[in-house]
């Protein structure tokens, strides 16, 4: 984006002084401002001017890093499936357990009652004889 912003400024400075040429300097090529386009764009209508140090076959290893980036992201966006399936999974096997606990407390404290109620020997469950 800093190359499309001095290829920008060199072509307006361009315009801006076609009747002025700067001593010792060459002619520049004044270049069309093309304005909307994307720098995928830009870098496709800037024919061959490769930068840094990526060669001839820098094309066909762009679509090989994509390829591969589609294939990880794929990979990445299934396990991501998978893990929330399995925490679905586990969430409604924790809320069964819980059920299942309340359930058996519940119990426990309806016999807690019922022994307080009834005496821990079950002599009061026979009325005492009177002699």
């Amino acid at each position: 984006s800093r190359q499309g912003q001095q290829k920008q400024a060199m072509t307006t400075m361009t315009e801006d002084t076609s009747n002025e040429v700067a001593p010792h300097s060459p002619p520049m090529q004044s270049m069309p401002v093309r304005t909307g386009s994307t720098i995928a764009d830009l870098i496709a209508c800037s024919g061959g001017m490769k930068m840094g140090k990526k060669g001839p076959g820098s094309g066909a290893d762009k679509v090989q890093r994509r390829e591969r980036n589609r294939m990880h992201a794929r990979k990445t966006r299934q396990r991501k499936k998978e893990h929330m399936a399995n925490l679905q999974n586990r969430a409604e096997e924790l809320k069964q357990e819980q059920i299942r606990l309340r359930q058996a407390i519940n119990e426990q404290n309806t016999a807690s009652i019922l022994l307080v109620m009834f005496g821990r020997n079950g002599s009061s469950c026979t009325p005492a004889l009177s002699s």
